[in-house]
């Protein structure tokens, strides 16, 4: 079974136009609300695979209502909701439709009662079997220290549960050395935690191999329109997706780690979960909806996938 667990979950109002101005009037030409949070993305991205997915996350306020009556319990995303007494946030994507380029807002989040974090991990624990994986992933939450994914993941690894971890900054660092499974992190988020700069394929390469050996078994470094780094025991391979037109670059990442651990999961080569990952971030920027990609729409781009050993 997949697990996911996501903090600081939030609802995404999406917005697209021409020529985003700040200071200034704006129209947008499209908007959308989408439940997000890394974790949850990837558990989205997982069921609209048909790969069956546990989601863990806190809900609170009008947003997380929305969020809430997002779900379709026919489905394979099965949601394990904690109610909170906190506001679930709101955050606002602004997409320019002639350079694809995103522009972020991102609200705080709530504080998590120290009542609703042991609900949050009772929650998360109590279905944990031997082999299970758990994704996490996204922003902490006002209030819970930069360690709490590097303690999340000791306690899973005693109960043999790999761990896939995504996020950033203190909680990077300190996660990446208490040595989860695998780590995703993208290029900006690997230049702070090394201190150097990835321009080229070759740096890229360094880069994961120095993230690899601080713990993590596998390291995937993701280069946006360039493609991605994935390194492990059986070696190192990049995967580089076609010249596309996005329509929107928002949850491509979480699209990669989902395909990722789906693609571990179902006991693929080190190369085909490459190409895997990178058809569904591939096949989610061209998504012209909040939805994330169908199988058809998988199999439409992943035969122009190039992996190349490295």
């Amino acid at each position: 079974m997949i697990h996911t667990l996501t903090l600081n979950p939030a609802l995404d109002l999406r917005m697209r136009l021409q020529h985003p101005r700040l200071g200034e009037l704006n129209r947008a030409q499209s908007v959308a609300l989408e439940p997000s949070g890394k974790g949850l993305n990837v558990a989205r991205a997982l069921a609209r695979q048909h790969f069956p997915v546990r989601a863990v996350l806190p809900l609170g306020g009008p947003f997380g209502e929305i969020i809430r009556q997002h779900f379709d319990p026919s489905r394979t995303l099965h949601p394990d909701i904690v109610p909170i007494a906190g506001a679930t946030r709101c955050n606002v994507k602004i997409a320019d439709v002639s350079s694809g380029s995103v522009t972020e807002f991102n609200a705080p989040g709530p504080l998590l009662r120290p009542e609703e974090w042991e609900a949050v991990q009772e929650r998360l624990f109590a279905p944990l079997r031997p082999g299970d994986a758990v994704v996490l992933a996204g922003s902490l939450p006002p209030g819970l220290p930069g360690d709490t994914y590097a303690e999340l993941t000791t306690r899973l690894a005693a109960l043999a549960v790999r761990v896939f971890l995504d996020s950033a900054g203190e909680s990077l660092r300190l996660g990446v050395e208490a040595r989860p499974h695998l780590v995703k992190p993208n290029r900006e988020e690997a230049e702070h935690l090394l201190g150097t700069p990835i321009r080229a394929t070759r740096e890229a390469l360094e880069a994961a191999r120095a993230l690899q050996a601080k713990g993590p078994e596998r390291v995937v470094l993701s280069l946006g329109a360039e493609g991605a780094v994935f390194v492990g025991p059986e070696g190192a391979v990049l995967a580089v997706p076609p010249k596309i037109q996005p329509y929107s670059t928002v949850g491509c990442g979480d699209a990669l780690l989902a395909a990722t651990v789906a693609g571990l999961t179902q006991g693929l080569s080190w190369a085909e979960v490459a190409r895997q990952a990178t058809a569904w971030a591939v096949a989610r920027a061209l998504v012209r909806s909040s939805q994330f990609p169908t199988v058809q729409e998988v199999q439409d781009v992943i035969g122009d996938v190039m992996v190349k050993d490295l």
